[in-house]
């Protein structure tokens, strides 16, 4: 008991000083006596009102700090709550995290009216708390890295009704609200066990845990009026909110469910079977044209579980590794479906916008060769990389081009200048000579011809400019290692692994020069945790998933058994990847690489210029 008693009493106090650090770099309003901009527009949660010298206040601060969305905090609020936003936000980075989700403490916004008329939202009266929530997560896409919040002093704390307080949390943190909703009573359940086992412990559990309050909330910004006596009751008050908050809830209005309106869709669609999905099978390397081919490995749908299988071809004579069969356009339609938009958006968003340190590392490639004035992205998605290298490059213009309706979204929000939605090879023309740098990031291995996209890259490139691309290595003994568990496979979206000498032989065909090349450097340190996501879809499908027949009650069981308990398998994995990081950065076990190419004249373009 002692030294369970001990450890948790300095996590207790760890995890205290963190959250201390986390709201340290929270600013308040200074007073002022300068106009009011009408460049932007309050925006407040019911029951909440902002005075005059508030506003004017914080709409000074928005201006002189190029802040296009900002969040008031209250100066004195419960200790909860002040500790609930110390738990979503580090308040010294916040600004600067690109991709983070828009965070509130629930009162009011500062917001450009640009970035009000870009995001279109349909109403920005909201008459509860929930929907206060869902206008800020809305808007800091396009405030991104323009996003902050600061302390209003004469702002006074509005509590929003308690039936709002668990549909307010889910929109807030997620399933993390769930986790917290059951973590507390077991947490209070358990010290006050552990004073039966042991007075003497179980009291020093106790006093740390009342300890986090005056620890986390002394001398900040925000703070808590008679904080001593909230540190007393602090039990008793959370265990009551607790009980407020879980007994009749508030519920969203019922809509119809997404996945069940898809149902039909694909009941439709798989009625004639699958096969038409693909084409005739080559007997030939695509690269190289030979007929030394061998199959490498067959695969499912590794991620979406969709039925099909997906066999890899590896060719003798270029070690070029291709799906053989291949997808047809009605296949790369159907299995492309609810992945990156519908069902898989909000999942994809937030796997493009966990880090943006990869982002910077692909931009800073250029620092010893290039300053560049023009650079397309290609296969670009929402705009991610675009809004990263735009630190990097901040007098760079960024154009991005996708074949999804994301690009159109990704300049709606600013995070591109240009989006063009269409297929690269078929809008090479209109683009001709515009960039000083075309970017493929993890974009060629889905292509279904990849010469045609490096030809689209030279037809685009100014004389001289350069040509990054990232793909995955197939030549990565990780690869053979993990087998079907090796996401970079990732069927049945990537069609073609192209080796470094495979990348090598297309440069010198089609007019490029390789100037640098990253292959430890440009390793993604994810391959066991996503090795243990495919083993857990595997075992525990995902019971609402609509291509696949409805799962019982023994399905659905089984699903919230095996990620209830993969946690832990989950956490091993992350574990692994980061401590053996360093060994997997060596040669021929890095599961990507990247090369940064010149474009050089072709032949052609020679004869033309004599």
């Amino acid at each position: 008991m002692m030294w369970i008693a001990i450890l948790l009493s300095l996590l207790f106090v760890a995890d205290a000083f963190r959250l201390r650090a986390r709201l340290s770099a929270l600013h308040r309003l200074p007073p002022t006596q300068e106009p009011w901009s009408m460049e932007y527009r309050v925006i407040t949660a019911p029951g909440v009102t902002v005075d005059d010298d508030t506003a004017r206040s914080a709409v000074v601060w928005a201006r002189e700090h190029k802040i296009a969305v900002l969040d008031l905090v209250p100066s004195s609020m419960n200790p909860s709550s002040i500790m609930g936003l110390a738990q979503l936000v580090d308040s010294r980075s916040y600004r600067d995290e690109l991709f983070s989700e828009g965070r509130t403490v629930g009162h009011a916004l500062v917001v450009e009216r640009d970035v009000v008329e870009r995001a279109n939202i349909s109403s920005l009266e909201p008459t509860n708390g929930v929907e206060f929530v869902e206008i800020s997560k809305a808007l800091k896409p396009y405030g991104a890295g323009r996003s902050d919040m600061v302390v209003a002093p004469t702002l006074e704390e509005t509590i929003q009704p308690f039936r709002f307080r668990l549909a307010i949390s889910k929109e807030v943190a997620g399933p993390m609200a769930t986790v917290g909703i059951v973590a507390l009573p077991l947490l209070l359940g358990g010290m006050t066990y552990a004073v039966f086992q042991s007075l003497l412990w179980g009291s020093v559990l106790w006093a740390f845990y009342l300890l986090q309050y005056p620890i986390v909330l002394g001398g900040q910004s925000v703070h808590c009026k008679a904080l001593w006596l909230h540190t007393i009751l602090r039990p008793l008050v959370e265990l009551a909110d607790w009980l407020r908050t879980i007994i009749r809830p508030w519920k969203k209005p019922a809509v119809a469910d997404p996945v069940e309106e898809r149902r039909p869709i694909y009941t439709t669609l798989l009625k004639e079977g699958y096969d038409r999905f693909f084409e005739e099978r080559r007997e030939n390397c695509p690269m190289c044209l030979s007929n030394e081919l061998g199959s490498k490995i067959t695969l499912p749908d590794q991620y979406q579980r969709k039925p099909g299988e997906f066999n890899l071809d590896q060719c003798a004579a270029c070690s070029h590794i291709f799906q053989n069969p291949r997808l047809s356009l009605e296949g790369l339609d159907f299995y492309y479906r609810d992945f990156y938009d519908g069902l898989g958006e909000e999942t994809m968003a937030g796997i493009f916008g966990f880090s943006a340190e990869p982002y910077l590392a692909r931009a800073q490639m250029l620092e010893e060769f290039a300053e560049p004035s023009a650079w397309l992205d290609v296969g670009g998605g929402h705009g991610h990389f675009c809004l990263a290298a735009r630190k990097q490059w901040p007098d760079t213009r960024f154009d991005c081009l996708d074949f999804s309706q994301s690009v159109v979204e990704a300049e709606r929000r600013g995070w591109v200048d240009t989006g063009y939605r269409g297929l690269f090879p078929q809008m090479a023309e209109k683009l001709s000579g515009q960039y000083d740098v075309v970017s493929m990031s993890h974009y060629l291995e889905h292509v279904r011809e990849p010469v045609e996209e490096i030809q689209a890259a030279h037809q685009a490139l100014k004389p001289g400019g350069h040509l990054m691309i990232e793909v995955p290595d197939p030549a990565s003994r990780l690869g053979s290692l993990l087998g079907r568990y090796w996401l970079p496979w990732f069927q049945p979206q990537h069609q073609h692994f192209l080796s470094a000498e495979n990348i090598r032989q297309l440069f010198g065909k089609h007019g490029f020069e390789a100037v640098l090349w990253h292959r430890g450097k440009a390793h993604q340190k994810v391959d066991f945790f996503l090795a243990s996501i495919i083993l857990l879809e595997r075992l525990g499908p995902d019971p609402r998933r609509p291509w696949n027949p409805r799962m019982g009650l023994p399905g659905r069981i089984r699903h919230k058994l095996v990620w209830g308990m993969g946690l832990i398998v989950i956490a091993a994995a992350v574990l692994a990847d980061k401590a053996l990081a360093g060994f997997l950065q060596r040669p021929g076990w890095s599961n990507t690489y990247r090369v940064l190419a010149k474009r050089i004249e072709l032949e052609s373009e020679q004869g033309t210029q004599n």
